[in-house]
């Protein structure tokens, strides 16, 4: 593990000026420094730990010149975004800075070298001596190397063997004794021996250098690695190579997979929900997916080879500039919410560098931002809502199941207090035969960390069986991870539901076993519904009559009749249609009463109800009866009228022949218009009696 222990115990008695900076930009701040280090400037500890390397040792641009004070800078930041060593000279110092990675190859420690190149060393052969003491010495077999994960081991000059950690033992497949014996030539793939050498050389030069390289175990592994070399100097003299290797076989194995993936990872990228871009090193884009240009309003062909700050200058000044450069300089992923004002919303973003540039997730959540500002406002307020919630609702223990807290609805509702609920467990709370469902479903919950809200079985205390509706969300609860509950009763609902589906049973029962005709109708007369009677009452199965409009079978005369009442059901409820005829099956017409109910809001009808009854025989019956009504009204106005002239001419001139001033012929004429007047009586009397012999006998 790489810890400041390990590392400043590594550098304690080197003889070379070491300092270990923590990667904290712009500061750097100073963690470790080696005595040598202070000899050279000539400062005490307790002065420099703690405090940033601008502000203590390069505090001062008289010694170091402008042009040095930025060569300080450009070497520590150059080694932040390659991560990579770096070396400078500045006026008489030469400056090395390289960092150490931890195993998520972050860097974690910076390590800064200052050597003073006035200081030589005249005579060669204790130089020498020195420097091969420092190389053998146990500077680098500290347990910091043989716990390291990658190869670490340290060459002379001519390229054998003086150091190396466990993970180059393991590499190379060697006993430590023989390895000693050897270069590192007889372990690189014989294709790439020129190509090691010749960075070997540029190393022992004084330069840094990092590549890949093919290589061959003693038992004949193949092994592709990258290598760092970094040259060893004292007093401006290379004594030696550090050199860091790291297995990358797998990673360039998988490198074909990576490639073959990207189709399909950019069928994702179009998939998703959330909106990506890619930007390369100069803020170009380079990707630009469908829900980009939905959520920006920007299309992909605008887009794509534009620098995004020039389109977006407006951003500058908000994180969405900051942010993506500091994951660029710092080389970490970041993740950060931030207002956008051009389309007024808040956006979300996750970013993540790469030595191509930067990809970018993100996605609108303006709604969830106001939820969360109202949420940090009403925070009491909230507290309160789940204590005084209507709903019963409360937290329990992801690991162990306990009640962690429970609100005064879940007390009121379940019936046991809230002291009691927290000595309890979720399970004890469900029926004995569900315990086991109960483990399946937490076990799906926190494997894919989804609550997927269900239909459960609840027990009050009393015992009652409950059907409840839960909803829950994964929380930290007093530092604990916990599942919030909502739950939800269900169980009026389901009976509810049940004597529903029960008076629909009855409903269909009473409408096909009933002796009337049941239809149900849309507002425009159109069937929907027709009982089966319709077969007996009208002869037309309820088949051929759904789909049809009710007017079209009813009796020319009385259509205007019948529309006029129905459109009553805008004013009334209940309309009630009087006999009316209505086409039935080789089109013969049956007399039919009908009541109309609107029960167009009722969910299980739906419709207009028409309850008919055929009323043909008492219809037939009743017309019969008023057409021998209507005769006797007409014999009754012949004898109120027709009879009277004629009888009143009688009575007329009966009363003349009875006077005896009258002469003959006076007579004569008087009895003749009695006989006329007689005869038209006569006639009106037979009239009488031939409508009379027509009358129905029921009458």
């Amino acid at each position: 593990m790489l810890t400041l222990e390990n590392v400043t115990s590594v550098f304690r008695s080197s003889p070379n000026g070491y300092m270990v900076l923590l990667p904290n930009k712009p500061y750097f701040t100073i963690a470790a420094v080696n005595k040598p280090f202070l000899d050279v400037i000539k400062a005490n500890r307790a002065d420099l730990i703690g405090k940033g390397i601008f502000e203590t040792i390069y505090h001062r641009p008289s010694i170091w010149g402008p042009k040095g004070m930025k060569s300080l800078k450009n070497a520590l930041e150059d080694t932040m975004q390659s991560k990579k060593a770096s070396n400078y000279n500045v006026a008489d110092w030469e400056i090395n800075t390289f960092p150490l990675l931890d195993d998520e190859e972050k860097i974690k420690f910076i390590v800064h070298n200052l050597t003073d190149t006035t200081q030589v060393i005249t005579n060669d052969d204790q130089q020498i001596a020195l420097n091969n003491a420092l190389l053998i010495q146990n500077s680098f077999q500290h347990p910091l190397f043989d716990d390291y994960p990658d190869a670490v081991f340290t060459l002379d000059p001519e390229g054998n063997f003086l150091s190396a950690n466990k993970a180059l033992i393991d590499l190379t497949e060697c006993r430590e004794e023989e390895l000693f014996k050897l270069s590192f030539t007889p372990f690189i793939a014989p294709g790439d021996r020129e190509k090691a050498h010749d960075h070997f050389k540029k190393t022992t030069h004084g330069e840094l250098q990092n590549f890949d390289i093919r290589t061959i175990s003693a038992k004949g592994t193949h092994r592709i690695l990258n290598v760092t070399n970094l040259p060893i100097v004292i007093n401006q003299e290379v004594i030696g190579v550090h050199v860091i290797a790291k297995d990358i076989t797998a990673i360039t194995k998988t490198q074909k997979q990576l490639d073959d993936y990207h189709y399909r990872i950019s069928d994702i990228l179009e998939s998703i929900t959330d909106g990506f871009m890619a930007l390369d090193r100069d803020w170009v884009v380079t990707y630009w997916n469908k829900e980009a240009e939905r959520l920006l309003l920007m299309s992909r062909e605008y887009m794509i080879g534009k620098n995004i700050w020039e389109v977006y200058e407006d951003a500058i000044p908000t994180k969405f500039y900051s942010e993506y450069h500091r994951a660029v300089d710092e080389n970490i992923s970041v993740r950060f919410d931030e207002y956008f004002s051009r389309l007024n919303i808040w956006i979300e973003v996750s970013a993540f560098p790469s030595d191509e540039g930067l990809s970018l997730y993100f996605r609108d959540i303006t709604e969830r931002k106001h939820g969360e500002e109202q949420l940090q406002q009403e925070k009491e307020k909230y507290l309160e809502l789940f204590n005084f919630s209507p709903l019963p609702q409360w937290v329990f223990d992801a690991e162990t199941l306990q009640f962690l807290d429970v609100n005064n609805a879940a007390v009121k509702h379940y019936g046991y207090s809230k002291e009691e609920f927290l000595e309890m467990t979720i399970k004890d709370i469900r029926p004995a035969a569900d315990v086991k469902e109960l483990g399946e479903i937490l076990k799906d919950t926190f494997k894919t960390g989804i609550f997927r809200a269900r239909m459960v079985r609840h027990l009050k205390k009393s015992g009652e069986l409950m059907h409840i509706c839960v909803e829950a969300n994964a929380v930290t609860f007093e530092g604990k991870a916990a599942m919030l509950v909502l739950a939800i009763d269900y169980t009026e609902k389901l009976k509810s539901e049940r004597a529903l589906a029960a008076s629909e049973q009855r409903f269909k029962a009473l409408v096909q076993d009933g002796s009337d005709l049941v239809a149900i109708l849309d507002p425009t007369g159109n069937y929907k519904y027709v009982s089966p009677t319709s077969k007996s009452i009208l002869g037309i199965d309820p088949e051929q009559l759904i789909g049809k409009n009710a007017f079209d079978f009813i009796h020319k005369d009385d259509k205007e009749k019948v529309i006029s009442q129905f459109g009553l059901l805008n004013e009334q409820k209940r309309v009630k249609i009087m006999p009316f005829r209505f086409k039935g099956v080789d089109s013969h017409y049956h007399w039919i009463e009908t009541i109309i109910t609107d029960m167009t809001e009722d969910p299980v009808v739906a419709g207009i109800v028409a309850n008919s009854r055929d009323v043909t025989q008492r219809m037939e019956g009743e017309l019969k009866t008023q057409d021998g009504i209507d005769r006797l009204r007409e014999i009754a106005w012949m004898q109120a009228h027709e009879v009277r002239a004629p009888l009143a001419c009688v009575m007329g001139l009966s009363k003349i022949l009875l006077d005896n001033n009258e002469d003959e012929r006076s007579r004569k004429e008087s009895l003749q218009h009695l006989m006329r007047s007689a005869g038209e009586l006569d006639s009106i009397i037979r009239e009488i009696i031939k409508k009379a012999e027509d009358l129905p006998t029921d009458l």
